[in-house]
Protein backbone atom coordinates (compact mmCIF):
# COMPACT_ATOMS: atom_id res chain seq x y z
CA UNK A 1 0.00 0.00 0.00
CA UNK A 2 1.56 3.49 -1.32
CA UNK A 3 1.13 6.65 0.68
CA UNK A 4 -1.67 7.96 -0.43
CA UNK A 5 -3.60 4.91 -0.17
CA UNK A 6 -2.32 4.76 3.53
CA UNK A 7 -3.40 8.52 3.73
CA UNK A 8 -7.09 8.00 2.31
CA UNK A 9 -7.43 4.93 4.31
CA UNK A 10 -6.71 7.16 8.04
CA UNK A 11 -9.50 9.75 6.28
CA UNK A 12 -11.66 6.69 5.65
CA UNK A 13 -11.33 5.94 9.61
CA UNK A 14 -11.15 9.00 11.10
CA UNK A 15 -15.21 9.79 9.59
CA UNK A 16 -16.18 5.94 10.98
CA UNK A 17 -14.63 6.60 13.95
CA UNK A 18 -15.66 9.79 14.40
CA UNK A 19 -19.59 8.95 13.11
CA UNK A 20 -19.50 6.06 15.85
CA UNK A 21 -18.04 8.27 18.70
CA UNK A 22 -20.95 10.75 18.10
CA UNK A 23 -23.53 8.49 18.02
CA UNK A 24 -22.05 7.29 21.31
CA UNK A 25 -22.01 11.10 22.71
CA UNK A 26 -25.73 12.11 21.50
CA UNK A 27 -28.16 10.88 24.65
CA UNK A 28 -25.48 12.95 26.78
CA UNK A 29 -24.91 16.34 24.92
CA UNK A 30 -28.57 16.50 23.66
CA UNK A 31 -30.58 15.07 26.48
CA UNK A 32 -28.92 15.53 29.85
CA UNK A 33 -30.40 18.99 30.08
CA UNK A 34 -33.52 17.22 30.17
CA UNK A 35 -32.99 14.74 32.38
CA UNK A 36 -31.69 17.35 35.01
CA UNK A 37 -35.06 19.47 34.36
CA UNK A 38 -36.92 16.28 35.59
CA UNK A 39 -34.91 16.11 38.66
CA UNK A 40 -36.28 19.80 39.74
CA UNK A 41 -33.23 21.67 38.51
CA UNK A 42 -33.72 25.24 36.70
CA UNK A 43 -31.55 26.55 33.64
CA UNK A 44 -29.49 28.61 35.87
CA UNK A 45 -28.62 25.43 38.14
CA UNK A 46 -27.88 23.29 35.56
CA UNK A 47 -25.50 26.45 33.55
CA UNK A 48 -23.78 26.51 36.98
CA UNK A 49 -23.12 23.10 37.07
CA UNK A 50 -21.91 22.93 34.04
CA UNK A 51 -19.85 25.61 33.88
CA UNK A 52 -18.04 24.73 36.93
CA UNK A 53 -17.29 20.77 35.63
CA UNK A 54 -16.31 22.13 32.38
CA UNK A 55 -13.98 24.95 33.23
CA UNK A 56 -12.50 22.19 35.86
CA UNK A 57 -11.83 19.89 32.65
CA UNK A 58 -10.56 22.45 30.54
CA UNK A 59 -8.20 23.37 33.06
CA UNK A 60 -7.19 19.79 33.69
CA UNK A 61 -6.75 19.50 29.89
CA UNK A 62 -4.37 22.42 29.30
CA UNK A 63 -2.70 21.38 32.54
CA UNK A 64 -1.94 17.83 32.31
CA UNK A 65 -3.63 16.00 29.22
CA UNK A 66 -2.59 18.25 26.34
CA UNK A 67 0.92 17.26 27.34
CA UNK A 68 0.77 13.39 27.45
CA UNK A 69 -1.26 13.62 23.71
CA UNK A 70 1.73 15.81 22.32
CA UNK A 71 4.07 13.33 23.06
CA UNK A 72 1.96 10.11 21.40
CA UNK A 73 1.44 9.44 17.97
CA UNK A 74 -1.77 11.10 16.26
CA UNK A 75 -4.26 7.65 16.81
CA UNK A 76 -3.53 7.56 20.50
CA UNK A 77 -4.32 10.96 20.97
CA UNK A 78 -7.99 9.64 19.15
CA UNK A 79 -7.63 6.64 21.46
CA UNK A 80 -7.65 8.49 24.45
CA UNK A 81 -10.36 10.52 23.75
CA UNK A 82 -12.63 7.47 23.20
CA UNK A 83 -11.50 6.08 25.93
CA UNK A 84 -12.69 9.35 27.93
CA UNK A 85 -15.85 9.16 25.80
CA UNK A 86 -16.53 5.32 27.21
CA UNK A 87 -15.59 6.43 31.02
CA UNK A 88 -17.92 9.91 30.81
CA UNK A 89 -21.02 8.03 29.57
CA UNK A 90 -20.78 5.14 31.57
CA UNK A 91 -19.90 7.06 35.13
CA UNK A 92 -23.56 8.24 34.61
CA UNK A 93 -25.08 4.50 34.52
CA UNK A 94 -23.25 3.99 37.67
CA UNK A 95 -24.11 7.23 39.51
CA UNK A 96 -27.25 9.23 38.28
CA UNK A 97 -26.73 11.66 40.32
CA UNK A 98 -25.34 15.49 40.56
CA UNK A 99 -21.42 14.33 41.46
CA UNK A 100 -22.11 11.75 37.94
CA UNK A 101 -22.82 15.08 36.19
CA UNK A 102 -20.10 16.61 37.45
CA UNK A 103 -17.36 13.99 36.90
CA UNK A 104 -19.35 13.07 33.32
CA UNK A 105 -19.10 17.07 32.28
CA UNK A 106 -15.24 17.37 33.56
CA UNK A 107 -14.29 14.10 31.67
CA UNK A 108 -16.11 15.35 28.75
CA UNK A 109 -14.35 18.66 28.10
CA UNK A 110 -11.09 16.56 28.33
CA UNK A 111 -12.22 14.18 25.84
CA UNK A 112 -14.01 16.73 23.20
CA UNK A 113 -10.26 18.94 23.46
CA UNK A 114 -8.14 15.88 23.07
CA UNK A 115 -10.50 14.71 20.33
CA UNK A 116 -10.81 17.92 18.47
CA UNK A 117 -6.86 18.37 18.44
CA UNK A 118 -6.09 15.17 17.33
CA UNK A 119 -9.03 14.82 14.38
CA UNK A 120 -7.73 18.24 13.19
CA UNK A 121 -4.18 17.23 12.77
CA UNK A 122 -4.68 13.66 11.46
CA UNK A 123 -6.59 15.63 8.83
CA UNK A 124 -4.20 17.99 8.01
CA UNK A 125 -1.50 15.50 7.47
CA UNK A 126 -3.52 13.05 5.83
CA UNK A 127 -5.31 15.72 3.14
CA UNK A 128 -3.90 16.98 0.05
CA UNK A 129 -3.92 20.81 -0.01
CA UNK A 130 -6.87 22.35 -1.24
CA UNK A 131 -9.18 19.49 -0.24
CA UNK A 132 -9.37 20.99 3.39
CA UNK A 133 -13.16 22.52 2.93
CA UNK A 134 -14.10 18.86 1.54
CA UNK A 135 -12.53 16.97 4.00
CA UNK A 136 -13.86 19.31 6.15
CA UNK A 137 -17.23 19.18 5.19
CA UNK A 138 -17.00 15.27 5.48
CA UNK A 139 -16.17 15.42 8.46
CA UNK A 140 -18.29 17.39 10.07
CA UNK A 141 -21.14 14.77 8.20
CA UNK A 142 -19.89 12.34 9.52
CA UNK A 143 -20.26 13.61 13.18
CA UNK A 144 -23.40 14.85 12.52
CA UNK A 145 -25.21 11.64 10.75
CA UNK A 146 -23.55 9.70 14.11
CA UNK A 147 -25.86 12.79 16.19
CA UNK A 148 -28.99 11.92 14.02
CA UNK A 149 -28.63 8.19 14.53
CA UNK A 150 -27.94 8.87 18.26
CA UNK A 151 -30.84 11.19 18.47
CA UNK A 152 -33.25 8.79 17.49
CA UNK A 153 -32.41 5.94 19.58
CA UNK A 154 -32.76 8.13 22.70
CA UNK A 155 -35.69 8.95 21.45
CA UNK A 156 -37.20 5.70 21.57
CA UNK A 157 -34.72 4.35 24.35
CA UNK A 158 -35.10 6.70 27.23
CA UNK A 159 -38.96 6.38 27.22
CA UNK A 160 -38.75 2.24 26.87
CA UNK A 161 -35.70 1.26 29.50
CA UNK A 162 -35.03 4.42 31.56
CA UNK A 163 -32.18 6.88 31.30
CA UNK A 164 -30.38 4.48 33.40
CA UNK A 165 -30.05 2.23 31.11
CA UNK A 166 -29.68 4.32 28.27
CA UNK A 167 -26.39 5.34 29.55
CA UNK A 168 -25.04 1.90 29.76
CA UNK A 169 -25.75 0.99 26.34
CA UNK A 170 -23.89 4.22 24.45
CA UNK A 171 -21.29 4.02 26.71
CA UNK A 172 -20.69 0.75 25.31
CA UNK A 173 -21.13 1.83 21.81
CA UNK A 174 -17.82 4.26 22.12
CA UNK A 175 -15.83 1.58 21.90
CA UNK A 176 -16.99 0.59 18.46
CA UNK A 177 -15.14 4.06 17.71
CA UNK A 178 -11.57 2.49 18.88
CA UNK A 179 -11.54 -0.02 16.37
CA UNK A 180 -11.22 2.35 13.73
CA UNK A 181 -8.93 4.80 15.36
CA UNK A 182 -6.61 2.33 16.16
CA UNK A 183 -6.24 1.43 12.18
CA UNK A 184 -5.26 4.73 11.63
CA UNK A 185 -1.11 4.43 10.52
CA UNK A 186 0.01 7.95 11.31
CA UNK A 187 2.92 8.01 13.09
CA UNK A 188 3.38 11.86 13.38
CA UNK A 189 3.05 13.77 16.39
CA UNK A 190 0.74 16.81 17.36
CA UNK A 191 2.58 19.93 17.73
CA UNK A 192 0.15 22.17 18.95
CA UNK A 193 2.04 23.98 21.60
CA UNK A 194 1.31 28.14 21.04
CA UNK A 195 2.80 30.32 23.52
CA UNK A 196 1.05 33.36 23.47
CA UNK A 197 4.25 35.72 22.81
CA UNK A 198 4.09 33.89 19.29
CA UNK A 199 0.33 35.12 18.75
CA UNK A 200 1.88 38.43 17.39
CA UNK A 201 3.45 36.00 14.26
CA UNK A 202 -0.41 35.82 13.18
CA UNK A 203 -1.78 37.41 10.63
CA UNK A 204 -4.30 40.71 11.39
CA UNK A 205 -6.41 38.70 8.63
CA UNK A 206 -6.35 35.85 10.49
CA UNK A 207 -6.72 37.36 14.05
CA UNK A 208 -9.89 38.33 13.03
CA UNK A 209 -10.88 34.99 11.31
CA UNK A 210 -10.00 33.05 14.47
CA UNK A 211 -12.39 36.03 17.12
CA UNK A 212 -15.35 35.91 14.69
CA UNK A 213 -15.14 31.64 15.09
CA UNK A 214 -14.54 32.31 18.75
CA UNK A 215 -17.23 35.10 19.23
CA UNK A 216 -20.12 32.54 17.34
CA UNK A 217 -18.86 29.03 19.42
CA UNK A 218 -19.69 31.21 22.87
CA UNK A 219 -23.41 32.37 21.38
CA UNK A 220 -23.91 28.71 20.31
CA UNK A 221 -22.56 27.45 23.41
CA UNK A 222 -24.97 29.69 25.12
CA UNK A 223 -28.00 28.73 23.24
CA UNK A 224 -27.47 25.01 22.53
CA UNK A 225 -29.07 21.94 24.24
CA UNK A 226 -29.85 23.29 27.54
CA UNK A 227 -31.26 26.38 26.32
CA UNK A 228 -33.48 24.39 23.40
CA UNK A 229 -34.59 21.87 26.45
CA UNK A 230 -36.00 25.15 27.89
CA UNK A 231 -37.46 26.36 24.53
CA UNK A 232 -39.16 23.18 24.00
CA UNK A 233 -40.86 23.74 27.41
CA UNK A 234 -41.85 27.30 27.39
CA UNK A 235 -42.81 27.98 23.90
CA UNK A 236 -44.10 24.32 23.16
CA UNK A 237 -45.46 21.11 25.15
CA UNK A 238 -42.34 19.97 26.56
CA UNK A 239 -41.76 16.53 25.22
CA UNK A 240 -38.50 14.73 24.46
CA UNK A 241 -40.08 13.94 21.30
CA UNK A 242 -40.43 17.47 20.38
CA UNK A 243 -37.05 18.21 22.19
CA UNK A 244 -35.11 15.36 19.52
CA UNK A 245 -36.91 16.40 16.52
CA UNK A 246 -35.67 19.67 16.63
CA UNK A 247 -32.45 18.11 17.19
CA UNK A 248 -32.77 15.55 14.28
CA UNK A 249 -34.03 18.61 11.74
CA UNK A 250 -31.16 20.75 13.16
CA UNK A 251 -28.19 18.03 12.80
CA UNK A 252 -30.44 15.96 9.62
CA UNK A 253 -30.42 19.74 7.19
CA UNK A 254 -26.56 20.61 8.16
CA UNK A 255 -25.93 16.92 6.81
CA UNK A 256 -27.83 17.01 3.39
CA UNK A 257 -26.44 20.81 3.38
CA UNK A 258 -22.84 19.12 3.82
CA UNK A 259 -23.12 16.21 0.87
CA UNK A 260 -25.33 18.87 -1.44
CA UNK A 261 -22.19 21.11 -1.07
CA UNK A 262 -19.27 19.50 -0.34
CA UNK A 263 -17.64 19.92 -3.99
CA UNK A 264 -19.53 23.11 -5.00
CA UNK A 265 -18.19 25.26 -2.23
CA UNK A 266 -15.21 25.10 -3.35
CA UNK A 267 -16.12 27.40 -6.49
CA UNK A 268 -16.84 30.03 -3.94
CA UNK A 269 -15.02 32.85 -2.22
CA UNK A 270 -14.68 31.19 1.42
CA UNK A 271 -15.49 34.60 3.04
CA UNK A 272 -19.08 34.91 0.67
CA UNK A 273 -20.10 31.61 1.31
CA UNK A 274 -18.90 32.38 5.14
CA UNK A 275 -21.54 35.48 5.13
CA UNK A 276 -24.61 33.26 3.22
CA UNK A 277 -23.95 30.74 6.36
CA UNK A 278 -23.56 33.13 8.69
CA UNK A 279 -27.16 34.92 7.36
CA UNK A 280 -28.83 31.61 7.51
CA UNK A 281 -27.93 31.26 11.13
CA UNK A 282 -28.91 34.99 11.86
CA UNK A 283 -32.19 34.44 10.26
CA UNK A 284 -32.82 31.31 12.53
CA UNK A 285 -32.07 33.23 15.40
CA UNK A 286 -34.67 35.73 14.62
CA UNK A 287 -37.74 33.37 13.87
CA UNK A 288 -37.26 31.89 16.97
CA UNK A 289 -37.61 34.71 19.24
CA UNK A 290 -41.04 35.56 17.09
CA UNK A 291 -42.07 32.29 17.13
CA UNK A 292 -44.24 30.49 19.21
CA UNK A 293 -45.53 27.90 16.80
CA UNK A 294 -44.10 24.32 16.63
CA UNK A 295 -43.76 24.71 12.44
CA UNK A 296 -41.88 28.41 12.76
CA UNK A 297 -39.60 26.59 15.26
CA UNK A 298 -39.50 23.27 12.98
CA UNK A 299 -38.37 25.87 9.87
CA UNK A 300 -36.06 27.63 12.13
CA UNK A 301 -33.99 24.35 13.22
CA UNK A 302 -34.20 23.36 9.24
CA UNK A 303 -32.07 26.63 8.18
CA UNK A 304 -29.90 26.67 11.41
CA UNK A 305 -28.62 23.19 9.62
CA UNK A 306 -28.25 24.78 6.43
CA UNK A 307 -26.34 28.03 7.56
CA UNK A 308 -24.16 25.44 10.06
CA UNK A 309 -23.66 23.25 6.51
CA UNK A 310 -21.83 26.06 4.99
CA UNK A 311 -20.34 28.03 7.57
CA UNK A 312 -18.43 25.51 9.29
CA UNK A 313 -16.30 24.31 5.95
CA UNK A 314 -15.98 27.51 4.67
CA UNK A 315 -14.86 28.73 8.13
CA UNK A 316 -12.35 25.99 8.34
CA UNK A 317 -10.91 26.32 4.88
CA UNK A 318 -10.42 30.33 5.58
CA UNK A 319 -8.51 29.17 8.68
CA UNK A 320 -6.30 26.82 6.88
CA UNK A 321 -5.38 28.75 3.92
CA UNK A 322 -4.68 32.07 5.68
CA UNK A 323 -2.55 29.97 8.12
CA UNK A 324 1.15 29.02 7.70
CA UNK A 325 1.56 25.13 6.90
CA UNK A 326 4.29 24.95 9.74
CA UNK A 327 1.83 26.20 12.37
CA UNK A 328 -1.27 25.00 11.34
CA UNK A 329 -1.42 22.54 14.33
CA UNK A 330 -0.22 25.29 16.85
CA UNK A 331 -3.13 27.21 16.13
CA UNK A 332 -5.60 24.88 15.61
CA UNK A 333 -4.28 23.82 19.51
CA UNK A 334 -4.79 27.59 20.73
CA UNK A 335 -7.76 27.69 19.08
CA UNK A 336 -9.07 24.47 20.98
CA UNK A 337 -8.21 25.92 23.97
CA UNK A 338 -10.21 28.99 23.85
CA UNK A 339 -13.49 26.92 22.73
CA UNK A 340 -12.70 24.91 25.60
CA UNK A 341 -13.39 28.23 27.70
CA UNK A 342 -16.19 29.95 26.17
CA UNK A 343 -18.40 27.05 26.16
CA UNK A 344 -17.73 26.53 29.67
CA UNK A 345 -19.10 30.26 30.09
CA UNK A 346 -21.62 29.23 28.19
CA UNK A 347 -24.06 26.93 29.60
CA UNK A 348 -24.09 29.14 32.65
CA UNK A 349 -24.82 32.29 30.71
CA UNK A 350 -27.59 30.66 28.47
CA UNK A 351 -28.59 29.92 32.00
CA UNK A 352 -28.35 33.52 33.74
CA UNK A 353 -30.02 34.93 30.07
CA UNK A 354 -33.14 32.73 30.50
CA UNK A 355 -33.17 33.28 34.53
CA UNK A 356 -32.90 36.50 34.19
CA UNK A 357 -34.74 38.26 31.13
CA UNK A 358 -36.41 35.19 29.05
CA UNK A 359 -36.41 32.37 27.03
CA UNK A 360 -35.41 34.78 23.61
CA UNK A 361 -32.31 36.16 25.76
CA UNK A 362 -30.16 33.45 24.78
CA UNK A 363 -31.08 33.60 20.88
CA UNK A 364 -30.75 37.77 21.12
CA UNK A 365 -27.38 37.26 22.45
CA UNK A 366 -27.03 35.02 19.10
CA UNK A 367 -28.21 36.78 16.83
CA UNK A 368 -26.01 40.04 17.88
CA UNK A 369 -23.08 38.03 17.59
CA UNK A 370 -23.85 36.71 14.31
CA UNK A 371 -24.63 40.28 13.40
CA UNK A 372 -21.22 41.22 14.71
CA UNK A 373 -19.18 38.09 12.92
CA UNK A 374 -21.31 39.61 9.50
CA UNK A 375 -19.06 42.66 10.47
CA UNK A 376 -15.67 40.98 10.85
CA UNK A 377 -16.53 38.68 7.24
CA UNK A 378 -17.79 42.21 5.55
CA UNK A 379 -14.34 43.81 6.53
CA UNK A 380 -12.48 40.68 5.62
CA UNK A 381 -13.79 40.86 1.89
CA UNK A 382 -13.59 44.93 1.25
CA UNK A 383 -10.13 44.53 3.17
CA UNK A 384 -8.08 41.94 1.70
CA UNK A 385 -10.17 41.15 -1.13
CA UNK A 386 -9.53 37.53 -1.16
Amino acid sequence: MNKSEIKKRNIKNLFIGTFFGSFSIALVTFFLPFFLKEQGLSALEIGGLFTLSIAAGSLFFGLFFSKIIRRVKLKFGLFFATVLSFFRTFVLYLFPTIGGIVINQFTNETAKQSYRISADATIQHNVKEGEERKASAFWTMADSLGLIIGIVISIFLIPLISFKLSFLIFSLIALVALFFYLRINDKTRLKTKLKFKELPKISKKLKLILFSEILYWLALSSSFSLVITFLVSEKLSGTILELGVLFIVLHGSMSITLFLTKNRLKKFNEVKTSIFGMICLLTSAIIIILSKNFYLIFSAFILEGIGAGIWVPSKTALQWKNTEKEIREKVSGWLSGLKGFVQAIGPLAGGFLITAIGINAPFYFKAGISIISLGIYFYILKKYKN
